[in-house]
């Protein structure tokens, strides 16, 4: 599912419908780690939210740098995310990808992680 082939798209809708705790979570950041498809911000974003696509703490971990990492390939792969209807989507997600790399910053600084 994490590495973003639409034939799983229906099949984490569907999941997502009758999902809860635990499987939710785990749904959510597989469907993080699909941001190279414009068709995630078309078909999964309605489903899942630009909440859970594009600032999810969980889908990037607890080791700062292999966070750090993992949100700069997600603002690269949005950044090249061009169709005309998924503009504003599209800077919204750069912009909250932008506020988790912050978020992670602080809490490196706080020593919540390594």
């Amino acid at each position: 599912m994490s590495e973003g082939k639409e034939d799983w798209f229906p099949i984490m809708t569907e999941l997502c419908k009758v999902s809860d705790g635990g499987s939710a979570l785990g749904l959510g950041i597989a469907a993080a780690e699909t941001l190279a498809s414009e068709r995630v911000l078309q078909v999964l974003e309605p489903i899942f939210g630009l909440e859970v696509l594009c600032h999810n703490d969980a889908s990037v971990g607890v080791d700062f740098q292999a966070a750090v990492k993992i949100i700069a390939q997600r603002r690269r792969a949005v950044s090249g995310l061009r169709s005309r209807g998924l503009t504003q989507k599209r800077l919204r997600c750069l912009s909250m990808l932008d506020d988790l790399e912050k978020e992670m910053k602080a809490s490196k600084e706080r020593g919540d992680i390594k």
